[in-house]
This record gives C-alpha cells, sequence and structure tokens, in this order.
C-alpha cells in the first residue's frame, strides 16, 4: 500500500507531485541492476509504478502545476501565453532553476541561465541553454521575456535600477519576473518599474496552494484506483508459489463456455442421439485442451505472478 501510494504520488508533500513516479522508477532500477530486488518485490513495484500511471491518466491529481518550480513556469507562460521561442533568464543554477529549466525547455522556450558561480555554465549544458555573465544581462535584455530568479545569495541580486536598466534596453516591452527564492533576488521596488509584473515566493505559494486545494478533491478516486489494483496484486502475490487457484479458473471458464455454446448449437427443442451428442462432446473437449495447454503450460512454468494476472484479465477471469 504504501509503495502504490508513493508511487502515485499521495505521501508527496506536494501532493500529485509528478517527479516522484520517475524517482520511485530510477530506484527500481537502481534495485534490479544491483541485484537486491527479488521476484516478488519487483513485481510489486511494478504493479505500483503501472498503478500510478493509472491514476494520473484517470485522475486530475496531477494535472496544474502545485511546486514551486511549476508554478513559476505557469506564471512566465501566462505572462507570454506561449513559452515557444520566448527567452526565460534564470537567475541561479539550484534545485528550483534545474526544475524550471527541464520544464521550459520541454515548452519550448529559449533558456539562458547565469549565476556567480560555474553552476551557471552546467545547467546550461544539461539543457542546451546560453550562459550570461550577470554583469553582461543588459547585451542580451533584448532577448529576455521572463526573468525566473532562485538563487541561495543572503542579499539581493538585482535592485530595481538593474531592471530598469533592462526595461531601457527592452523598450520598456512587459517584463514577467518570478522570484522564488528567499531571501528575495529581486528588489521588491521593482515592481514600480514601467512594463513589468513582479511575482514573489508569497504570491507563488498562495497560488501553490490553491492548487493543492484542488487536488486534494481528487485524492479519493486515486486511492479507489490504488484499491483495486492493490487488491489484484495481493492476489496473485497469494499465488505465486502455485497457479492452481488461476489455473483451475481458467479451465472452469472454457468447460463453462464450451458446454454453453453446444447446448445452444443443438437448441432446446432440438433431438440429438447420445452418440452424435458424444462425438460433440469429445471434439469440443479436446479442442478446448487443445486451445488451453499454452497458457496452462505458462501458468505452471512461470515464477512471475504477472502472468497469472495476465491471463486473468485476459479471460477476465476475476469477473
Amino acid at each position: 500500500m504504501h509503495m502504490f501510494r508513493v508511487a502515485s504520488g499521495l505521501e508527496s508533500m506536494v501532493i500529485g507531485e509528478a517527479q516522484v513516479l520517475g524517482q520511485f522508477k530510477e530506484a527500481h532500477r537502481v534495485a534490479t541492476d544491483a541485484g537486491t530486488v527479488d521476484a516478488r518485490l519487483d513485481y510489486v513495484m511494478r504493479r505500483a509504478i503501472s498503478t500510478a500511471k493509472r491514476v494520473r491518466t484517470d485522475t486530475a491529481l496531477g494535472r496544474g502545476a502545485a511546486s514551486l518550480s511549476e508554478v513559476a513556469v505557469e506564471c512566465a507562460r501566462a505572462s507570454c501565453g506561449n513559452l515557444e521561442g520566448k527567452g526565460v533568464l534564470l537567475v541561479g543554477a539550484g534545485k528550483m532553476s534545474r526544475l524550471a529549466a527541464k520544464r521550459l525547455r520541454d515548452q519550448g522556450a529559449r533558456i539562458m541561465t547565469t549565476s556567480r558561480g560555474e553552476s551557471s555554465r552546467r545547467l546550461a549544458r544539461a539543457v542546451g541553454a546560453e550562459p550570461v555573465a550577470l554583469t553582461a544581462l543588459e547585451e542580451v535584455a533584448g532577448e529576455v521575456d521572463v526573468i525566473i530568479a532562485s538563487t541561495d545569495s543572503p542579499t539581493t541580486v538585482l535592485d530595481a535600477a538593474a531592471i530598469e536598466a533592462l526595461q531601457r534596453r527592452r523598450d520598456r516591452r512587459p517584463l514577467c519576473i518570478v522570484d522564488m527564492a528567499v531571501p528575495r533576488d529581486i528588489d521588491a521596488a521593482a515592481a514600480s518599474v514601467a512594463g513589468v509584473t513582479l511575482i514573489d515566493i508569497d504570491e507563488l505559494g498562495r497560488r501553490a496552494g490553491a492548487r493543492l486545494d484542488q487536488r486534494r478533491d481528487f485524492v479519493p478516486a486515486a486511492e479507489e484506483i490504488i484499491d483495486v489494483e492493490l487488491d489484484k496484486t495481493v492476489t496473485v502475490i497469494g499465488q505465486r508459489e502455485t497457479a492452481g487457484p488461476t489455473i483451475a479458473a481458467l479451465v472452469e471458464w472454457a468447460e463453462n463456455l464450451r458446454a454453453r455454446e453446444v447446448a445452444r448449437s443443438f437448441g432446446a427443442g432440438r433431438q440429438i442421439d447420445d452418440e452424435t451428442r458424444e462425438r460433440v462432446d469429445v471434439l469440443t473437449r479436446s479442442m478446448v485442451r487443445k486451445l488451453l495447454h499454452g497458457p496452462l503450460a505458462r501458468l505452471r512454468e512461470a515464477g512471475d505472478p504477472a502472468t497469472a494476472l495476465a491471463i486473468r484479465e485476459a479471460f477476465r477471469l476475476d469477473s
């Protein structure tokens, strides 16, 4: 239950956080490569991953930005209408900037990075961005449509005068600045510069909180999916050492189908002699045995409980 909930984002600080599923999948890969996952745990983890994907597909739990970096990028998109080809300057190269950079890249933005250290160049190489020296921002001012700032600087990185200088070079076109840093990277007075919309950490927090409230409404639907998939998983795990229950269910299903079709073919009012009926029974039973030979052999030989679940689902044995 815990693994299913973790993979689905129900145990995250930010409910429905998409990144946790990627982290879960990576943990599964690393453990598999290290040989520390047995067949049962491997099966449970794979089922947790598939369940998490279903949660994201069948519910709105993960839709809409909720983390600060997601909300920051959403603000950027809202200000530009579309980020395709838009210039976004990332001030800082820490975790928040890396997360924002990945989302910006996915949306087709032209990314520029700047910071006081070598980290800016490393981030630029990682996401295909253009590194810019902090002292040379005015040179690229015309290419910047959005600034997203997130450094660990104890003091302001860009003051109102610096923003005013950028705006003069940009002919005072609308400029969205999103400041994710604590303490602030952008001087609060920059909000008064013509053409500038400044969104600080407090506003980001309010927007993220509103989206989290919306996501909580979808938790019960996600939990219902998890309950169903977990029940299937536990059932199959209980049958891992022996495929007997699934074999019995499959044989019973086939025999019921065979008998029903034979009865329907002859009809209730039609007379048939015993010899013909016996021949039909022998023929149809033989066909059923031959048709089931492959699935039954696979069930008896397989050590992976996924085989039993696949056959149960393919033949709808649980319904």
